[in-house]
């Protein structure tokens, strides 16, 4: 945490930096449980198409109308949609709808910085029939809890139901014909995570696909798709009839939360402080730091202290932090400590 008070007089630019370990420890990540919600029908400019009853929407293990229960691993949180025959089935049915799985990985010892295995997703997919949509959208999530307050990461996905033998297949054919069809999954941003008073940094990397039954590899391949198959980053794809599985992968990074705080004191009866706005800019030895090229403004109260939203500062990176000078001589900086 980085503290800065004032009191009155003349204040320029101030200026701190803060340099942690670059070693890379081992750590532990604990359960990890996932979830599918939101699945709806939509059309292709994203509108909402049908009801989760006209469009066969189920869940398993069912949590609620619009979401699975969360599940650890070995378990798997599935949706579905569609129908192959005349009605709905009453339960999710893999043989007779297309479905989205996600299997947690068991948890275990990772290493900070490196890239691990989080789940697996497969897409299994059948010919579906009746009025139904064509496009599809849903979350699937990941709950981390080992973490303070259960932290989450949220994959949105968008899935189409191809037509039939349209030229070309937008991501490729299969036998007799049929277009395979696609789920592609937009990444979250980063996670920021505490433990034990400890803050890290989750970052989740990829959705990569992977061939038949081969096993998800605990780290990412450079390549596990034949070029026949590779298409848009973070998608799968299924042939009609089959099934198309990826690998979810993330990277922890370890780190401190840093508050930047600026507190008034000084104050009395005799002493009244101007109102002002400090102004704090923030820079980065790593340029995808959340603390790189920042402005704060922070404005507290003549009796109290306002501080900025607390943001990871990872291992091995150097912050820099600059106090503008608020342009009022009534003002004195008497102390800055981290």
């Amino acid at each position: 945490m980085l503290l800065a008070a004032v009191g009155l007089g003349a204040v320029g630019v101030v200026q701190m930096s803060i340099e942690p370990s670059a070693d890379a420890v081992s750590l532990s990540i604990g359960t990890i449980s996932a979830q599918m919600s939101d699945h709806e029908g939509i059309t292709e400019g994203g509108e909402s198409d049908g009801t989760s009853e006209t469009n066969c929407i189920r869940y398993e293990p069912s949590n609620t109308a619009s979401s699975s229960d969360f599940v650890t691993s070995p378990g798997e949180a599935l949706t579905s949609h569609g129908r192959t025959g005349s009605t709905c089935p009453a339960n999710l049915d893999v043989t007779q709808q297309s479905a989205l799985a996600i299997a947690p990985v068991a948890g275990g010892s990772i290493t900070s910085g490196e890239a691990f295995l989080l789940a697996e997703v497969t897409l299994s997919n059948k010919s579906v029939e009746g009025s139904g949509a064509a496009y599809y959208r849903g979350v699937t999530s990941l709950e981390f809890g080992d973490f303070d307050g259960d932290p989450t990461a949220d994959l949105a996905w968008r899935s189409w139901e191809t037509p039939d033998n349209p030229k070309p297949c937008p991501y490729g054919g299969g036998p007799g014909g049929a277009c395979r069809d696609a789920v592609t999954f937009t990444l979250p941003g980063e996670i920021a995570m505490t433990k034990d008073g400890q803050g890290y940094r989750l970052t989740i990397d990829s959705v990569n696909p992977v061939e038949g039954e081969e096993a998800c590899p605990a780290t990412p391949a450079v390549e596990v798709m034949s070029e026949e198959e590779e298409g848009e980053p973070n998608t799968i794809t299924a042939r009609e009839n089959a099934s198309g599985r990826g690998c979810v992968y993330g990277t922890v990074v370890t780190g401190r939360e840093v508050t930047i705080v600026k507190r008034i004191e000084g104050i009395s009866t005799e002493v009244v402080a101007p109102s002002a706005t400090f102004t704090f800019d923030s820079s980065s030895s790593d340029s995808e730091s959340p603390w790189n090229d920042l402005s704060i403004e922070l404005t507290p109260p003549d009796d109290g202290s306002d501080s900025s939203d607390p943001k990871i500062w990872e291992s091995g990176e150097t912050l820099t932090f600059v106090e503008q000078d608020p342009m009022n001589p009534r003002w004195e900086l008497t102390g800055a400590e981290c």
